[in-house]
């Protein structure tokens, strides 16, 4: 990690040689003079150039990189591929290092940092309060489904609205084992950070600047995955992505991860991907596993069909709407409002689709199963992020923009006993609870831990993806608690190969 540092200390050692081949240069000259008895400067003098140059250069690479730096962030595209290489090309190569370099000082990648040896019995038995131990049927696993809901969250906790929002993934039913308020970290966008943490249970703030692309920078370097832990225990693993999987890194990125199996866009004949419906991916994703049923499987199935922007499409004006703002009649923010809310319903569609799918296959099979859907982060279209049209400010609750939703279904017992709101690199740990014999055997237990220790946000006052694109304040302190268990949650997250 911290590429940014040696691509710049390579620049600076070029120069120092540069600098001394200078100075060569010049003793070599003052000799010269000296032999000829012609006047000259003294050598201190020669030294003393030397040294304000020195120090006026390093100076200038101090503030250069700070300034280099703001603008990357204050660049609305900076955090895309097509965006850095744009910028990279209108600033120049070196201005280009410093500003990456300044970034990557700015957020410490902590899992390089951390040395501690891992958790001790005292976390576990914090991890423990959170799960219900119980027998697994090693013969018997449950299926797995795990949605990646584009942009889904709840208007009704987002928003003041002049009548409520009714939506089947907002209500806990018989099957419901957790359900509620979930802690992401994009705004806006950054839909692979939150695939990342999802499929690893690693929070990308502990990578500094290198969180920032998750499947590029980091996927590398992953050793273990959630869906390898699943595959040890005699699964197989699946993506199903509605986008090609040259996508930032996409299709090498889950290999590292650990799937078995990586379907992109083309692989599911939808062309260049991204005009999917949710209920399309979950129909690509029934017909492959009606015939792939001799494991249980592990499927994640990232969505894309509410995505932004929310054009008004679907309604006009003195049109019956689902749900509008409190405290303005305004057609066009109640519109953008509507049709987030429209395609939102074919989201809870497809989950019940997914899900019911699961339920015919126990009959047939006798194999349980376990259905997790969960919001990556709130849309543009009301975070003021990118290609916002309006301002939904004054019409928001205190409910945090980083607030999305999760719920998990299942047709075996209940196993968790967790409150809400939590982070979603806490989502392979729950859903492990249901395959697991106890809290030793669970996918990163020191997640659990951390989550008693620090609640819903494991890095307090980390530098992210979240300060790149908002200027949303988070507190910058933390208790020593927190930070000395992820300390240890470093440690052991080495200790499991996860990285």
């Amino acid at each position: 990690m911290g590429l940014p540092h040696v691509a710049v200390a390579l620049i600076k050692g070029a120069l120092i040689l540069i600098a001394i081949a200078l100075v060569g240069l010049m003793l070599r000259g003052w000799r010269r003079r000296q032999a000829a008895e012609k006047p000259q400067l003294p050598l201190v003098t020669l030294v003393a150039l030397f040294g304000v140059l020195s120090i006026s250069a390093t100076l200038f690479t101090v503030e250069a990189s700070h300034e280099f730096g703001r603008a990357a962030n204050a660049d609305p595209n900076f955090w895309n591929p097509d965006g850095v290489t744009q910028f990279s090309r209108r600033i120049g190569l070196v201005p280009f290092l410093l500003a990456t370099r300044w970034l990557d000082s700015e957020a410490r990648a902590a899992f390089v940092d951390s040395s501690s040896d891992g958790i001790n019995k005292a976390d576990m038995a914090l991890a423990r309060q959170f799960i219900r131990p119980t027998t697994i049927d090693k013969d018997k696993l449950p299926n797995i489904v795990l949605i990646q809901a584009e942009s889904t969250f709840d208007p009704n906790t987002a928003f003041h609205l002049a009548e409520p929002y009714a939506n089947t993934i907002l209500v806990h039913d018989s099957m419901t084992v957790a359900m509620g308020p979930l802690k992401i970290i994009p705004i806006g966008g950054g839909s692979w950070v939150s695939e990342f943490e999802a499929v690893t249970g690693l929070d990308s703030r502990l990578f500094g600047y290198f969180g920032y692309y998750t499947h590029a920078s980091v996927s590398p370097y992953v050793k273990g995955g959630f869906a390898r832990y699943l595959r040890s225990k005699g699964y197989q693993t699946y993506v199903f992505y509605s986008w090609p999987g040259e996508f930032f890194n996409a299709r090498s990125a889950y290999g590292h991860y650990g799937f078995n199996t990586f379907l992109d866009s083309h692989d599911l004949g939808r062309g260049d991907g991204g005009g999917e419906t949710d209920l399309q991916m979950v129909d690509d994703f029934v017909a492959r596993m009606k015939t792939d049923r001799a494991n249980p499987f592990f499927a994640f199935i990232p969505t894309s069909e509410n995505h932004a922007p929310h054009e008004c499409l679907h309604f006009k004006p003195g049109d019956t709407m689902i749900a509008t703002l409190a405290g303005t009649d305004s057609f066009g923010i109640n519109c953008q409002l509507n049709e987030y809310m429209l395609r939102m319903r074919d989201t809870a569609v497809a989950f019940d689709r997914a899900r019911d799918f699961l339920a015919d296959l126990q009959r047939e099979t006798g194999r349980p199963f376990v259905i997790a859907l969960y919001g990556d982060h709130q849309p543009h279209t009301f975070t003021g992020t990118d290609t916002a049209k309006f301002d939904f400010t004054p019409y928001r609750t205190k409910e945090s923009v980083q607030h999305t939703v999760f719920k998990i279904d299942s047709s075996l017992p209940n196993v968790l006993d967790i409150p809400t709101p939590l982070p979603l690199s806490l989502m392979p740990t729950l859903l492990s609870a249901f395959v697991a014999g106890d809290a030793d055997d669970l996918y990163l237990p020191a997640n659990l831990a951390l989550f008693a220790a620090c609640g819903e946000d494991f890095f307090k006052g980390a530098s992210s993806y979240e300060t790149a694109v908002s200027e949303s304040p988070f507190s910058d302190t933390e208790s020593k608690s927190c930070s000395d268990m992820r300390a240890r949650a470093v440690g052991a997250y080495r200790k499991a190969g996860a990285f």
